[in-house]
């Protein structure tokens, strides 16, 4: 697999850790806010001009740090 994707499978994996740790309160928590960050223009232009990293957000750095605790005991 690419590494690109290899990254991006990993910082799903995270994700799905964020919701089986959250469970409802997944979206509120971290859906609502990743899709604001990736998707409203005026924040979204932040990362996308390279002032701020995609995973510098809360709730994706997170979801990376968990890819890589839990991916590590596969």
């Amino acid at each position: 697999m690419p590494e690109r994707a290899e990254r991006l499978h990993r910082h799903e994996f995270g994700h799905s850790i964020q919701s089986l740790i959250l469970g409802p309160f997944y979206l509120p928590c971290v859906g609502l806010p990743s899709l604001v960050w990736a998707g409203f223009p005026p924040v979204a232009r932040m990362w996308k001009s390279g002032r701020r990293g995609y995973c510098s957000f809360v709730t994706e750095r997170s979801a990376d740090r968990l890819a890589e605790r839990f991916s590590s005991r596969m």
